[in-house]
């Protein structure tokens, strides 16, 4: 996928590539989530020279049919071309490509050069007739063998608009994740390089937008930019230095570590710390020094500096939070549900702990959405989850595991004491005055796990039984899984 490279602004910020700057592994692995998650393809392209940097569910027509001829490969490109070509920052396209599938481009632009592009990849949207005729003329041009062409086209994901929505949601935080990610990068390694270019470090320490300072042993500035007075809320760079470093502290014992670790290696990279400003207000901050050291071997001075990682971390939380949680309800997904079980049953096998779950659906919840409509529908969910949560132990797990279906993970609790939980929550759920939809209730199947499982999902499968078996009885109860 290309690029007019003319349209890329060298001046402002030259020889810059974004796998200099961003950590590709950690944005693979948030791609990964998101597609086990959500089932949404997603790639990541050097602008520059069409690098593939990230690729997480690229279907197989796409991967074995279309990148694979140069033909086909070439009108891809053309099409992407067209598009982002006409893109600026901030702004998204949705388009099919001369190979006939669509995609959403998102540009990642960093101090107004367009150094990768975000593409939500080849799929079709719900509801749109598919051309096989279209399909089956583009394989024999190209020389596809056509069956296994067209079978390759029965499995391209199909997404509603609303699933597209989601999903742009999610990759549009992630542009601007990585985007920020790479500009503290670039304002870090200048900050670093001053402090190894000493010739240099007066007209950096005035212009960069990164904490830098200087202090002498045990407590007190020698010298700090403007910068560093801003990040921590000081009028001036005057009014900071008079302040002991100590203060700046959240946690005191931090305070100790750094220094113990600048004796013994003589630097410090990337530390993230708590930190305080001077209202109280605590901020994350990631800091890089350099000890300088006496004859005696003993610390004499420190060089270093401080950024302000406050936005990117609660970015980073966001990003784990759309990964890891339901859009809707809030409460875990399905995808971190199997996380969780894994663990936790792991460790009842170690340990020899009881583990149990609680399986349970809303009851005719498809007549309340029929009846009331989709918005009373979510908000049936909302609230169910709210009284639920009540009920709950912190050390419980609570998961959306699909529509109206919901897991309650219950570590050091065996059979009988979910049974009790799950007839309490019933019991919450059944007296509540739902508003519109009124009346609700739920039916639920228990099951424990048992050390001769073979997998993690198997007391989760006899839940669901029991759970049938619930539904089927005349729902409104709970069910306890055979063993």
């Amino acid at each position: 996928m290309n690029v007019d490279h003319n349209n890329v602004d060298h001046n402002s910020a030259p020889h810059l590539r974004i796998a200099d700057l961003v950590d590709i592994p950690h944005i693979q692995a948030l791609a990964d989530a998101n597609f086990a998650a959500s089932g949404l393809p997603m790639t990541m392209i050097d602008a520059i020279d069409d690098t593939i940097l990230v690729s997480a569910g690229w279907p197989g027509m796409c991967k074995e049919f279309h990148r694979a001829h140069p033909d086909a490969s070439r009108r891809c490109m053309e099409s992407d071309r067209e598009v982002l070509d006409r893109l600026g920052e901030s702004e998204t396209a949705q388009y099919k490509c001369k190979n006939g599938l669509w995609h959403i481009g998102i540009p990642i632009m960093v101090h107004r050069s367009h150094l990768a592009t975000l593409f939500i990849t080849q799929f079709f949207l719900e509801g749109e007739t598919i051309d096989r005729e279209y399909f089956t003329l583009q394989g024999q041009q190209f020389g596809f063998e056509v069956n296994a062409y067209l079978a390759a086209l029965e499995q391209m994901p199909v997404f509603s608009e609303q699933k597209i929505a989601y999903g742009l949601a999610f990759y549009k935080v992630m542009a601007r994740f990585i985007a920020e990610m790479a500009q503290q990068s670039l304002a870090m390694n200048h900050a670093k390089d001053s402090l190894r270019e000493k010739e240099e470090y007066q007209s950096l320490v005035q212009n960069v937008n990164i904490g830098v300072y200087r202090i002498a042993m045990p407590n007190r500035f020698i010298r700090a930019n403007k910068a560093m007075a801003e990040i921590f809320g000081y009028e001036s760079v005057e009014e900071l230095v008079t302040r002991p470093i100590n203060d700046m502290y959240y946690d005191r014992e931090e305070r100790e570590a750094i220094l113990e670790e600048l004796g013994s290696k003589g630097v410090i990279s990337d530390r993230l710390l708590h930190m305080k400003r001077k209202d109280g207000a605590v901020i994350w901050a990631s800091m890089t020094a350099k000890a300088q050291f006496g004859a005696d071997g003993a610390i004499e001075s420190i060089d270093g500096v401080v950024e302000d990682v406050t936005l990117r971390k609660k970015t980073t939380d966001e990003l784990r939070d759309l990964s890891e949680k339901d859009a809707l309800t809030k409460i875990l997904n399905r995808r971190k549900l199997s996380e969780v079980l894994y663990l936790e049953a792991d460790r009842a096998r170690r340990d020899g702990r009881p583990l149990s779950l609680i399986f349970f659906d809303i009851d005719r919840f498809k007549s309340t959405n029929d009846r009331f409509g989709h918005e009373a529908g979510d908000n049936v969910l909302k609230i169910t989850v709210e009284i639920v949560s009540e009920q709950l132990r912190r050390s419980d797990t609570f998961a959306r595991y699909g529509g109206d279906e919901f897991v309650v993970l219950c570590p050091d609790t065996d059979v009988a004491g979910a049974r009790c939980l799950a007839e309490k929550i019933r019991r919450k759920i059944e007296a509540h005055d739902f508003p519109i939809a009124g009346r609700t209730t739920i039916s639920a199947g228990v099951a424990s796990f048992h050390e001769s499982d073979l997998t993690e999902t198997a007391a989760l499968v006899r839940a669901d039984e029991a759970l049938y078996s619930a539904k089927s009885s005349g729902r409104n109860m709970i069910k306890i899984a055979a063993d």
